[in-house]
């Protein structure tokens, strides 16, 4: 079930009743990521592979969930010798105004974002030992 939440609205005070008795987190330490809803270190993709930044960390009924807003652009950054995608190098930009819930176990990887041009950032994925 995907939960929608206008991105107005204060992330504490959804008016959605699934969240009404929800914990929230700053961060949560898996067995593969560590995962924060600061910015900076907030940018992951969920397992197709498409990126989103982090807005909050819920505890429902014993199990995390993550409040994440969808980039409404996603391009390749470069396209020689191959396109960027195949390594999981984005450009972004345009956040979708959406919040949605994802699975903490449906994040792929997570990215360094940094600032392109205006309003839009190059996403690398960041490489992490298991």
């Amino acid at each position: 079930m995907v939960a929608l939440v206008k991105k107005n609205m204060i992330l504490g005070l959804f008016h959605v009743v699934k969240f009404l008795h929800a914990r929230q987190y700053n961060a949560l330490q898996t067995k593969v990521f560590y995962l924060s809803s600061s910015s900076g270190d907030n940018c992951v993709a969920n397992e197709e592979g498409r990126p989103c930044l982090i807005r909050n960390i819920l505890l429902l009924e014993s199990n995390f969930v993550l409040v994440v807003e969808y980039f409404g652009v996603v391009k390749d950054f470069f396209d020689c010798p191959l396109p960027s995608s195949t390594v999981a190098v984005f450009h972004v930009s345009d956040l979708s105004g959406e919040y949605q819930t994802l699975q903490v176990d449906s994040v792929s990887h997570k990215f360094v974002a940094m600032p392109s041009e205006q309003d839009s950032f190059v996403l690398v994925p960041l490489v992490h030992i298991q």
